[in-house]
């Protein structure tokens, strides 16, 4: 009988110890800006060349849960002001109303509705992409790596790379340049490669 009841409260025990597991998770990552990248390029002139930057104020948070994919979500806030080509002249052009109209429409935003697994490794975030002030659902496939720690922490790593439509959200809609047809293209490439701090129990 006595060994019954210290089976019983050793069961106990475990469910417990796991049960505490299973509320600690999913995790919440932000990026490290110094280890991380959000940039893209255009190609001008057909592609004879082409221009690249990034964003340089950004915010991003991942929620992370292996085990619950429902239970994730990315979401990320650009700051227009923090767009850097390396030009600061351009950098300015890019401000105003005829590109990302920075004055009424600061910011970018990507809001996650569902995260799936679609291989090993690979992933895709489905949600509303909104810039200047124009919002579309759209599809980001991504790469993940989990790093875990001797402590029990994790450091997430995400490549993801794809193509937006600038004339989709009216970027640029109607700019000519002076003297070159087509100069500035349609397709813009998207690299973003995040580093994040160790996930930290969901507040």
């Amino acid at each position: 009988m006595m060994l019954q009841s210290v089976s019983l409260r050793c069961l106990i025990g475990i469910v417990l110890l796991c049960g505490s597991n299973v509320v600690a998770e999913p995790l919440r990552y932000k990026i490290e800006s110094n280890h991380s990248t959000i940039g893209f390029s255009v190609p001008i002139f057909g592609g004879l060349s082409r221009v690249s930057g990034k964003f340089t104020d950004v915010e991003v948070e991942i929620i992370f849960d292996e085990e619950d994919l429902e239970a994730s979500s990315v979401s990320a806030v650009m700051q227009v002001s923090g767009i850097d080509t390396g030009i600061g002249m351009r950098d300015q052009d890019l401000q105003n109303e005829i590109f990302f109209n920075a004055q009424i429409h600061p910011e970018i935003r990507f809001i996650s509705e569902g995260v799936s697994r679609k291989s090993d490794g690979i992933y895709e975030t489905r949600g509303n992409f909104t810039m200047r002030g124009v919002t579309r659902e759209v599809v980001l496939p991504f790469e993940l790596k989990v790093h875990r720690l001797d402590d029990g922490g994790r450091i997430l790593g995400v490549k993801m790379r794809t193509e937006l439509n600038r004339l989709d959200f009216g970027v640029g809609q109607g700019w000519k340049h002076t003297s070159m047809e087509n100069f500035l293209g349609d397709k813009i490439a998207v690299e973003i490669d995040l580093w994040t701090r160790t996930g930290k129990p969901i507040e």
